[in-house]
């Protein structure tokens, strides 16, 4: 009887733990992007489910190439998409240390599925290592 009732406890935790991780995972608030920009082209984060009427940002961390290192001028371009719509929303551009605001306009505030297509603006023939941060769940 008494391993019956450690069994149910457990049991019971386990479901309460499980049930705390996913409202976790499903409410998160922001995600790191980890680049390497190959010339000018662009990549497409994975999609991500926005739950609130917060606005979207983006911060840019750093970037670096193999002849700079930091890159403080590297400019990096971030395109918002809307999946459940098909809109572009629109794009920004940073330097390291920046943080913008998808501003553009109230489209993105609303809850849905959102990607970021990013690429390094400015010219170059070398790769470019990036970090940034993409808030689209802020509390």
């Amino acid at each position: 009887m008494k391993f019956l009732k450690l069994a149910v406890i457990t049991l019971a935790v386990a479901v309460v733990t499980d049930y705390a991780l996913t409202q976790a995972y499903t409410n998160q608030s922001g995600v790191g992007i980890l680049l390497d920009l190959v010339k000018n082209e662009h990549q497409d984060t994975s999609v991500r489910e926005k739950t609130n009427y917060s606005t979207q940002t983006y911060e840019n961390f750093a970037s670096s190439t193999p002849l700079t290192s930091p890159c403080p001028k590297c400019q990096i371009a971030t395109r918002l998409h809307c999946v459940d719509t098909g809109d572009t929303i629109g794009a920004i551009i940073t330097v390291a240390g920046e943080t913008k605001d998808f501003n553009i306009n109230t489209v993105n505030q609303n809850p849905g599925n959102y990607y970021l297509e990013v690429w390094r603006e400015d010219w170059t023939l070398l790769e470019t290592h990036h970090s940034g941060q993409w808030m689209f769940n802020r509390y």
